[in-house]
């Protein structure tokens, strides 16, 4: 009898580990579930509190590593910060010097106009709605015979490239930099953020008229980069009729 009784006891005492044991392990694959899902929350608000869009960085990349051949001119989603595709494009060109706004404003002060040469790597749309003071504009696929033709003599000269945010401007004067330092060239450098950030920090730009504070936004996705939307545009404001300047985040002709 207390065998049975034995017996009896050990078996209930299986099933109630069992049944325990089973409990425990719906319980913790439930909290597994319930912290994947918070975690997923989490990076979600995280997101959407700094205005990151991880779908929209990964395009990002792929456009700004591309290069010039391809700036994706139109794809959906928020795009990333500025300041983040500035750092993607640091990154990708380590060996080339970048500079900010004002850290060229004050080399142009150093060598004066004559000691610089600053080109613009951009379509010549854009360049026509504004461009900074005094560059030229150069094909983001020129060659050096190409770039030389726009610049003339580069012995002795600092020489600044630039874009929209600084990914075509940065590849073109990576490409050009050992040949430019061995015709002479002091420095051939990278303008950070491009006129975007230039235009962003409220900073002097031109036209074939004059002075002007539009901008050409690329396209309606890079265009978001842009801080004042109202000054996005994608003609000068002295095109013909029919062809004036579109402002808004509207896709370019180029």
């Amino acid at each position: 009898m207390w065998r049975r009784f034995n017996r009896a006891s050990s078996a209930s005492w299986r099933v109630s580990v069992a049944a325990f044991g089973g409990a425990n392990l719906k319980a913790n694959f439930f909290n597994w579930r319930l912290q994947l899902l918070a975690l997923i929350l989490g990076v979600g608000v995280y997101a959407a509190v700094n205005g990151l869009d991880p779908a929209g960085f990964a395009r990002d990349l792929s456009g700004v590593e591309s290069g010039s051949s391809a700036v994706p001119v139109s794809m959906p989603g928020r795009i990333s910060p500025l300041a983040t595709i500035e750092d993607v494009i640091v990154k990708k060109y380590p060996k080339l010097a970048h500079i900010s706004p004002a850290e060229h404003e004050n080399l142009r002060g150093l060598r004066g106009r004559d000691g610089m040469i600053l080109l613009d790597v951009r379509e010549p749309s854009e360049f026509a709605v504004s461009h900074l003071a005094g560059a030229h504009r150069v094909d983001p696929d020129a060659s050096l015979e190409s770039l030389l033709a726009t610049t003339g003599v580069v012995d002795g000269k600092s020489i600044i490239f630039y874009c929209s945010v600084g990914a075509r401007s940065a590849e073109l004067a990576q490409r050009m930099q050992e040949r430019l330092t061995a015709l002479g060239a002091d420095a051939v450098a990278n303008l950070s953020g491009g006129i975007f950030k230039w235009h962003n920090d409220e900073r002097a730009l031109v036209d074939g008229s004059g002075s002007t504070n539009l901008v050409h936004g690329y396209s309606a996705y890079w265009g978001q980069l842009i801080r004042r939307k109202e000054l996005i545009a994608v003609e000068p404001p002295g095109a013909k009729p029919g062809e004036r300047a579109m402002k808004g985040t509207t896709k370019p002709a180029s």
